[in-house]
């Protein structure tokens, strides 16, 4: 078993901060459709129909936060020329 830590805190109107061990986010909706963007590079989608246990989640690579915190950065390789 691992260690795991979360903490959530509304901030009123519908928001939340979401505090874990390796990343934290913001989450924004109402019940049935909710929107959460995360410090570690993802932007999650939330449709659900409330009552029923029924949900549809997107999840997809954000370069909002991604970029700024380093949760998804490029690398990009030098090119070698060669010597004639």
């Amino acid at each position: 078993m691992g260690f795991r830590f979360r903490k959530s805190i509304s901030l009123g109107g519908g928001t939340k901060l979401n505090i874990g061990t390796k990343s934290a986010s913001v989450s924004f909706g109402t019940k049935g459709v909710r929107k959460t963007i995360s410090t570690s590079g993802r932007e999650t989608t939330t449709f659900s129909i409330p009552g029923t246990g029924v949900s549809y989640v997107d999840s997809k690579k954000s370069s909002l936060f991604g970029g700024l915190f380093g949760g998804s950065s490029k690398k990009t390789a030098a090119k070698k020329t060669k010597k004639k």
